[in-house]
This record gives structure tokens, sequence and C-alpha cells, in this order.
């Protein structure tokens, strides 16, 4: 019984610790739950405590961000606008938002603000305008990448900025959020609303401008925009004044300027409007225009060639010239001026075969020029970027070539002259055209060589002095001439002796202002501007009364250069000759035929057939009729079986030889052969060689003080041939006379 009892006995108290140890881990499983669902609780509160603060501190960075990004946009607009140097006012702008970065983060350190921003390439770009065509101007895609991107210069202009901006925030527990930011500013001009008013001499316009997600800019004022008309008066593009601004809803205005824009020039305007960020559009009504040349040398006997190619010259106010005189227009259509925009932004098309056909984009140069568009200045290169950033302006000329294929009747070609609405347009390649030796300039362009030469042999009392070098198909080295001035004046003391001579040799300047050579992907310049003069038989060079500007330029893959001449007489002069300005030609091999032309169509029947002709009778003269026109000289030519040789100089050219401002004399053209085989062309001299040696003239004259003359011709080379090698240059000189010179026949 005991045994028993003591066993039941121990049962209850072993029962009773086991109930403890479950009562305590129940106990302690509630208190850990009740504890957990505290902390949980108060973790919950935490959190909510600090998601205002986090919410805020975010947005209040992105607004600091969107912020940064206007006024970064603001500057690039700015700096682009005065330097035309885009990618200098990008590195501008980021170097901006790298400092907004760190003055952020220094600003929210406490809370562990880390900040960063990106920007896509131009292969992941976001694009922000599709393709369209707005007021005749095709418009392609626009998209924002880089950073920044200004599309600007058409009727719709936009300027943009875009980039993601990515933030941690270690202290308060976020991590990893990223949000885009897009600012742009779109601004449209209607140059259908272009309105003159002559009698309030007033010019009023509509545009409309927007900012991003196509939110109105409704608070613009005078001191927002800018408006620029041409001034024919001045050639220049001048800043209207503001008469009226007038909102008229949904982000439209209507603009009142004065004074009234000048005809021919009405419909055009150049605009600029800048937004209360400070950020900048530059708009031009137009992103193109057409102008269809027309080639009046081509006939259907005479169809043309490859070798049929122009260079014209395009100014700020739409005139083109060649061969130093402005075209003619037909069907009373009015110049399309150029736009004030940088020089790199333009191109230019021409058509292969005729209005109609596809156009190809061709080479085109950009050179400045004194105000008188007498002398050269520079021309544009990509060796220095910053050249292509100035503006085009009154002092500009863009230069392009345009060829007429043969068989092309009427001989007709399209020009388009564009530029790009987006400013990171780079500038074109150059191409040099000059090469420096022994103190002389050469001008190559790969068909022939024209090299600033003198030489005594080639003749004693003679300048420019030009050497022709040029190796036909068929010969195996090549060939020279030489062109020049030559004159000379009878002394009965010390005989024959040259006096007026422009001492233009060693005088060729062929660098522009800034140092660079004149040259270009077009055509290549050298020009001379003296008043010195050789005197006497001993080459004296003195200051002379007449001052001398020659321009000669050669063009890529062209047989031809020009040479273009203006004259002024600074003081009254007695002369029996009118020295200046007699063109020679020489060659230093044989040539077999030598023919002079007096009229356009007439070869002249006495002509030098020999190089072996003796040096008596000097001087044929052939004498101006009424059977052989009008008498002008035209071209004349030398070549022999493998080497050709042209001067063609057209009707200004015969002018000045015949008359120039020197009236009662006849018209004589002579032939003279001189020292060294050399052929002078010397109209006019017989007339004033004293009658006491064998002249007919009285051989003295007065030249008036401030008298002007100019004139223009051309040296053309080819591969010579026989006898009948005269109709080689008879075939292409049409090109060069006043009467066929291209017509511009329509634009738009």
């Amino acid at each position: 019984m005991t045994a028993v009892c003591v066993r039941s006995g121990m049962r209850p108290r072993r029962s009773r610790f086991g109930q403890f140890l479950v009562s305590t881990a129940i106990l302690s499983a509630i208190l850990i739950l009740a504890i957990s669902g505290l902390a949980y609780q108060v973790l919950l509160s935490r959190q909510d405590v600090q998601a205002q603060p986090v919410k805020e501190l975010v947005e209040a960075v992105t607004a600091s961000f969107r912020e940064a990004m206007a006024a970064a946009l603001a500057n690039v607009t700015r700096d682009y606008n005065v330097t035309g140097n885009m990618a200098m006012a990008r590195q501008k702008a980021l170097a901006y938002l790298s400092r907004w970065k760190l003055a952020a983060m220094s600003a929210y350190a406490d809370a562990g603000l880390q900040v960063d921003f990106s920007f896509p390439s131009e292969q992941l770009a976001l694009k922000i305008q599709p393709a369209k065509v707005l007021y005749n101007s095709p418009i392609p895609d626009r998209y924002v990448y880089n950073l920044t991107k200004l599309y600007w210069y058409y009727p719709q202009s936009v300027s943009a900025i875009y980039a993601t901006l990515k933030l941690n925030l270690t202290g308060l527990g976020l991590y990893g959020w990223q949000q885009d930011v897009l600012v742009l500013l779109n601004a449209t001009l209607d140059p259908s609303s272009i309105a003159v008013d002559v009698s309030e001499n007033t010019t009023s316009f509509s545009f409309s401008i927007t900012q991003e997600y196509g939110r109105a800019v409704t608070t613009l004022d005078n001191l927002s925009l800018s408006v620029l008309y041409l001034d024919p008066a001045k050639n220049s593009w001048v800043k209207a004044t503001l008469k009226e601004v007038t909102y008229k809803g949904g982000g439209n205005y209507y603009i009142r300027v004065s004074p009234a824009a000048k005809s021919p020039y009405e419909r055009y305007l150049h605009f600029w409007v800048t937004d209360p960020r400070g950020i900048l559009v530059e708009m031009y009504g137009m992103a193109f225009f057409d102008m269809v040349i027309q080639d009046n040398a081509v006939t259907s006997q005479r169809p043309g060639s490859e070798l049929e190619t122009f260079v014209f010259e395009l100014a700020q106010n739409g005139k083109v010239s060649w061969f130093g005189k402005d075209l003619a227009r037909s069907g009373g259509s009015d110049p399309f001026p150029l736009p004030p925009i940088p020089a790199k932004q333009f191109s230019l098309n021409v058509t292969t075969r005729g209005p109609s056909s596809d156009f190809v984009e061709r080479p085109i140069q950009i050179e400045v020029w004194d105000r008188s568009f007498s002398r050269p200045l520079s021309v544009f290169n990509a060796s220095k970027p910053e050249t292509w950033y100035s503006r085009f302006n009154q002092s500009a000329k863009l230069v392009f070539q345009v060829n007429y294929p043969s068989g092309l009747l009427p001989a007709r070609q399209k020009v388009r002259v564009w530029w790009y609405d987006d400013v990171d347009k780079h500038s074109p390649p150059r191409a040099v055209y000059f090469s420096l030796s022994q103190g002389d300039a050469v001008l190559s362009n790969g068909v022939l060589n024209i090299t600033t030469y003198f030489a005594s042999s080639v003749g004693q009392y003679l300048d420019y002095n030009l050497r022709i070098d040029y190796k036909g198909a068929g010969d195996a080295k090549a060939r020279h001439s030489y062109v020049g001035i030559q004159g000379w004046e009878y002394d009965s003391a010390r005989g024959w002796w040259p006096r007026y001579i422009p001492a233009i040799n060693g005088r060729w300047n062929f660098r522009g202002i800034d140092g660079d050579l004149l040259t270009g992907p077009v055509r290549a310049l050298m020009y001379a501007n003296t008043s010195d003069c050789l005197d006497g038989p001993e080459q004296r060079i003195l200051s002379g009364p007449l001052q001398i500007f020659t321009l000669v330029y050669l063009a890529d893959g062209v047989r031809y250069a020009v040479i273009l001449v203006n004259g002024t007489w600074l003081s009254t002069t007695t002369t029996n000759l009118y020295d200046a300005q007699y063109m020679y030609s020489q060659s230093t091999v044989d040539y077999v035929y030598r023919y002079c032309f007096l009229s356009q169509n007439k070869r002249v029947s006495g002509v030098f057939d020999s190089p072996d002709l003796p040096r008596t009778n000097r001087w044929k003269c052939y004498e101006r009729t009424g059977s052989e026109g009008t008498g002008y000289v035209w071209w004349w030519t030398e070549w022999n079986q493998t080497f050709g040789f042209a001067v063609f100089g057209g009707r200004r050219f015969s002018e000045f030889f015949y008359t120039g401002e020197i009236k009662n004399l006849d018209g004589d053209f002579a032939v003279g052969r001189d020292a060294v085989d050399m052929r002078v062309i010397e109209p006019r001299l017989i007339n004033r060689v004293p009658s006491s040696i064998g002249g007919r003239g009285s051989g003295t004259r007065v030249i008036p003080a401030g008298l002007k003359f100019s004139y223009g011709s051309a040296i053309w080379v080819y591969d010579g041939g026989g006898v009948e090698g005269w109709n080689v240059p008879d075939y292409y000189f049409p090109m060069f006379l006043e009467d066929n010179w291209p017509t511009i026949v329509s634009e738009g």
C-alpha cells in the first residue's frame, strides 16, 4: 500500500511542474506575440510618419531639377544665338546641371540624397514632333537626344532639353527612384499672315507659342520679341520697332512692327521669341527656295556638254551673279533673301537633267567680301569651324556650280537653296586648290594650274603675267602659256618705254584677313590691289595715277579661269597710250595657228599662221566694218596639235578696249609680234602711235581723274587640234558672252 501511495504521491508533483512549463511557454508566446504586434504597430506608425517627408523631398528635388533644366536650356539658346557653336553651348549646359547636382546633394545631405541624371544617345532619342509639311516647308521628324536639341530657322522652331533624373534617399530608406523630365519651347510663325500697310508704314503677322505638353505661353511682351526685315537700301537685315503685341488666346499672338518691309522683300521676316523662362527660339518663314536658271548659250546647234559649268555667286539679297555681273530675272520674279543664320546651316541641291529631274546635293562655298564686293576677305573652311558659326550677312557670298549636260534644251536646271533646322549641322569639308613654291602661288583644280610668274625673258615690260599650265589628253608633258598686261609709250628721247603698267607681280594676295588661303570646295581666289606702276626702261616702281584691282579665280574641275579687273584713274593724266590694260599671250611651244575674232560668229581672215613670221611689219590691223557686225572682240585663241589656249573677253572687255569712256577713237584691233615669240592683243594701239614713226594718232590724250573702268575675261584651255582646232573654243566661248549669259526664269 505504501509503495503504491508513494508512487501515487510523486505523479501529481511531476504534473504540476509540466503544467508550469506549459503555462510559461504559453505566456512567453503571448508576450512575444504582444511585443511583436507592438513592434509592428510602432514600425507602421514610424513608416507613416516618414512617408510625408520622402514625398516632399522627391517633389522638391524633381521641381528643382526641372527648373535647372529650363535654366540650362535658356542658357543654351542664348549662347548658341550669340556664338553659333552648339557643342560649346551644350557643354556649358552639362556643366551647369553638374553644379546643380552637387548643390542638391549638399542641401539634402541629412536625408542621404544621392542624385544623378542621364540622357539618351541619338539611337534612343525621344521623338518630340513628327514629320509634316507646314506652310510649304517640309519639316522632318524631330528628336531630342544628347541632352538638348535646337531646331530653328523654319516656320516652326523648337528648343528642347530632355534627361532622366535618378535619386536615392539613403537616410530615409528610398532607393532607385527616377523620372523623365522634358522642357521645350515650340513657336510657329505664319508666313501667310505677313501683311504690309504702306499707309501706316507697318508690317503685321501672327504666330503661336507653347511649352512642353502643349501649355500655352500667355505673358509675352515687347522684351520677349525681336523682328528683322531686309532693307534693300542697306542690303542688310535690320531690327524693326515693335508697335503692338496682342494676345489672342491659346498661345496665339498678333504682332505689328514698323517700318513697313520694303519691296521686293515684303513677305520675309526673321523672328526671335523668348518665353518667361528665358528659353529662345528663332524662326524664318520658309525652309528653302527654288530658282530655275537657264543657260542661254545652249541652242539646238550647240547642245551643251559636261564642260558647260557655271560658277554662280548668291548674295544675301538673293541676287545671283556670274562673271562679275548680276543675272537678269524674267517674268517679273523677285529674289528670295537669305536668312541671317549661321553659314554652317546652308546647303544646296541642283537637278541632274532639267527642272523635273532628281536633285543632287552640290558643294557650296561661303566667302566674306568687303561691303562693295570688290575684295575677298576670307573663305570659310573646316580647319576653323568657328568661321562657319558666323551668320550670313551683307558681306557674304554663297558660291556654287551648275552644269548643263548635252542635249538639254531648253537648257534649264533647278537650284534649291535650303538650310538645316538642326543646329548641330557641321561645316562641309575643305578642298585645297592652292600650293606655294619658290615664292609663287599656284591655283590648281586638277585640270589646269595658274601660277603667278614673272621672268624677264617673257617680256621686258609687262604684268600681271600669269602662267597657264595644262597637259592635254595626247600630250606627254604639261604645256604652258602666259597672259598679262603690256603697254608702251613713245618718247622721242628714250624711245618706246612702258608707263602706268600696274606692278602687280609680287603683290598678289592669296590669303584672307585671317591668314587662311582663299580656297574652298568650289573655287580658289587670289587678287592684287595696287597703284604702283612700272616707269621707264629701268623698270622703276613708283606710285602712279592708276589704281588697279585684279581678281583671279579658278573653280573646281573646270577648264577655265576668270580674271576680273577694276581700275580708277586717281589723277588727271596725259598720255599717248591707254597703257594699263593690254592683254598679251605668249607660249613656250610652237603654235601652228593663231586666230583672232572680231565678232560673235565671224573669224578674221588675216591671222598669224606661222611662228616664223618675220619681225617686220610688226602690226597687223583689222578695221571694224559693217560687214563684220558689231566689231566686238569676243575672243582669240592660239593652239597646236596638243594644247589650245583661248581668251574670252566679252562685250565689257571689248567696249573697254575700243572706247571705254574715251570717245572719238576708231575701232582698230592689232595683233603684235614682240620678243620671244609673243602675241600681243593691242586694240587701238596704232591709233595713237605718232605719225612721225608710222602711226596715225596724235600721240597724246588726257585721261580725267576719277575715270573708272572694269572688264572680265576667261582663260580657257583644251587639247588643241589640227587646222580646224579653233572650232573647240568657238563652241564654248558663247557661255562667256553677255548676250548669252544665264537668266533666272522662275523662282518659288
